[in-house]
C-alpha cells in the first residue's frame, strides 16, 4: 500500500555544515542542544562515527602488529633451529676445524651466512607470493571475486617498505645464524 503513505513518511531531515572556525566546545554544545530539542528524533554527528571507526582502525593495527610480531619471532625461531640442526649434523667437522686452531668466527660465519641465505630467500619468496596474491585477488583471475566481496584496491608494499622489510630478515637471519651456532667451541 504505497499509495496510502504520506507524503513524507520518515519526517524532515536537516543537514547542518559547520564553519570551517567552528571549534570542537562549539560543536559539542550544539549537539547537545540539538538532541535536546523538542521533536528531535535523532542527531547524527559524523564526527562519533568517524572516531568510533578510527578506534577499529588502531584495534586492528594493534592487533596486525601483535601477529606480525609473532610470525616474525616464529621464523626466527625456525632459522634457529635449522641452523642449530646443521650444527649438530657437522659437528664432528667442526671439532677437527676447533682442534686444528681455526678462529671461532671461521667456525660460526657459515651459519650466519646461512642465516642471511635462507631469510633473503624466505623474504623474496614471500614478497613475491603476496605480489602475485595482490594480482590475482584484484587483476587477475580471482578479480571478480574481489569485486563481488567490494575488496578496496590494496596497492603492492614501496620499495622502500619491501627493501626495510627486506633488511630487517637479513639482520634476523644474521641474529638466528650466531644464535644456531653459539654452542660452537670458542
Amino acid at each position: 500500500m504505497i499509495t496510502a503513505l504520506p507524503e513524507r513518511p520518515f519526517g524532515a531531515v536537516i543537514e547542518v555544515r559547520l564553519a570551517p572556525t567552528a571549534t570542537e566546545p562549539q560543536v559539542e554544545a550544539l549537539v547537545a542542544r540539538l538532541r535536546g530539542a523538542s521533536g528531535v528524533d535523532d542527531v547524527v554527528y559524523d564526527r562519533e562515527v568517524l572516531r568510533r571507526v578510527l578506534l577499529t582502525v588502531r584495534t586492528v593495527r594493534q592487533v596486525v602488529t601483535v601477529l606480525a610480531t609473532l610470525l616474525a619471532l616464529a621464523a626466527f625461531a625456525a632459522v634457529a633451529a635449522v641452523l642449530r640442526l646443521g650444527y649438530y649434523a657437522r659437528r664432528d667437522e667442526i671439532d677437527v676445524l676447533g682442534l686444528v686452531g681455526a678462529p671461532p668466527r671461521a667456525i660460526s660465519g657459515p651459519f650466519i651466512a646461512e642465516g642471511v641465505l635462507q631469510a633473503a630467500a624466505g623474504t623474496a619468496l614471500a614478497l613475491v607470493l603476496l605480489r602475485l596474491s595482490i594480482w590475482a585477488l584484484w587483476r587477475g583471475p580471482a578479480a571478480a571475486w574481489g569485486r563481488a566481496l567490494q575488496l578496496p584496491d590494496v596497492p603492492f608494499l614501496t620499495w622502500q617498505h619491501a627493501l626495510t622489510l627486506s633488511m630487517a630478515a637479513v639482520v634476523a637471519g644474521a641474529i638466528a645464524g650466531w644464535v644456531g651456532s653459539r654452542e660452537i667451541p670458542r
